[in-house]
């Protein structure tokens, strides 16, 4: 079981007296949030003992490559059950997600989650511009890293297309070289 000195926790905060309480997790358990919401939600406040809860949360774990491989491996395992490509959706996972797709036998849907997240830091990046030159030199550079690597792998993105959202496929796909309609 975790124990108090561990970095990863979430916090109860106490609707009665506002008080926070911080439930200590493993690495893993706070990654992929396997724990019981409902007994965190309606345990004791430590100070005021009420059951009463105002909300339950903290800041998301920064996946490592060890997370992010045990998440691709395993299909039970979600990093958030209904927006995992848009966590990974970032500059810093890039490689990471290019090395499992390239190096470990994955399930098609964990393929197409990576593809996904790929497009989407692509899509961002072009929708999300601002003015300022140093930024659009900065998210161009960026594009077009994502864009080269997704080109190298077109048979995956078409695989992965049906899941890919339209919009985010009539920005994307002509970068890659892809028809919109991914045939």
């Amino acid at each position: 079981m975790p124990n108090q000195t561990s970095p990863y926790y979430i916090t109860r905060t106490c609707q009665n007296c506002g008080n926070k309480d911080d439930i200590y997790l493993t690495k893993k358990q706070k990654a992929f949030e396997l724990y019981n919401f409902n007994k965190v939600w309606n345990q004791e406040c430590t100070v005021c003992k009420s059951t009463e809860c105002y909300s339950v949360g903290g800041f998301p774990i920064e996946l490592d490559k060890e997370l992010l491989l045990e998440w691709a491996l395993d299909s039970s395992l979600h990093i958030n059950p209904q927006d995992d490509e848009i966590i990974l959706a970032e500059e810093r996972y890039i490689d990471m997600m290019i090395d499992v797709l390239d190096n470990y036998d994955i399930s098609e849907i964990k393929k197409r989650i990576l593809v996904e997240a790929l497009c989407i830091i692509i899509y961002d990046s072009i929708i999300g511009r601002d003015e300022d030159i140093e930024i659009l030199h900065k998210n161009e550079a960026l594009i077009e890293r994502v864009a080269a690597e997704l080109i190298k792998r077109q048979p995956v993105v078409l695989a992965a297309g049906r899941y890919i959202s339209d919009y985010i496929k009539q920005i994307v796909y002509p970068r890659i070289g892809l028809p919109i309609n991914g045939v």
